[in-house]
């Protein structure tokens, strides 16, 4: 009877000491979100890349990134905390491409590091599809090297991996501009001036059709 009794005893002993034991508290998936780095949209100033044309590329990185990992549609993002230093990309046989460098265009090698503007913290880049690079998607990789700048903290260098895509097509494929806030719009200008001396030739070809006929303007 004593024997029973201290086994009942042991057992309701170690009942007890399991059910002080608090269960280790588990985090929820949101008190665990990762930290967002850098980001880097790339955009073209055309829909397509057209063979034995030349194609503008803008590359932007920004600090904090959107939800999805761009930079949205801002001409220059925040870069807080981040300088864009240079960015390599590996080039397919076929694509040429050079890079801005002040007021020109300077030839770009694969896998070559560009430096980035330390004015606005874009990069210009300008493409050229060969005849022989297939038509169609082509992907593109690239490595970006900034510099963190925080306040308290050493400056260190770290990489990034961009990947880009862009599409090629013939060289008379139609195409449509994008909005390109980038770079100098000196083209466009020259040419709304030299139709500015055509203005009155105009008028004087439509006061004639309109003494011949009817004008409905």
């Amino acid at each position: 009877m004593v024997k029973r009794c201290l086994i009942l005893l042991l057992i309701s002993s170690v009942l007890q000491a399991q059910g002080s034991q608090a269960p280790a508290k588990q985090s929820c998936p949101d008190e665990r979100k990762a930290t967002t780095g850098p980001g880097v949209t790339v955009n073209q100033r055309h829909d397509l890349l057209r063979r034995g044309r030349a194609e503008d590329f803008a590359v932007v990185p920004c600090s904090p990134t959107l939800g999805y990992g761009g930079c949205g549609f801002q001409t220059h993002p925040p870069q807080s905390g981040i300088v864009p230093l240079s960015l390599s990309i590996d080039l397919p046989s076929g694509l040429t491409t050079s890079y801005r460098k002040g007021r020109r265009y300077v030839p770009l090698g694969s896998g070559v590091p560009a430096r980035f503007t330390a004015r606005d913290g874009v990069l210009l880049l300008r493409f050229t599809a060969g005849d022989k690079l297939p038509l169609g998607v082509q992907q593109l990789h690239g490595t970006m090297q900034y510099e963190t700048v925080e306040p308290g903290k050493p400056r260190a260098i770290h990489t990034l991996e961009v990947d880009f895509q862009l599409t090629v097509a013939a060289h008379n494929a139609k195409g449509t501009e994008n909005d390109w806030p980038y770079g100098s719009h000196v083209g466009r200008h020259l040419k709304d001036a030299a139709m500015v001396p055509l203005i009155p030739f105009e008028f004087v070809l439509l006061a004639i059709a309109c003494s011949t006929s009817t004008c409905d303007l």
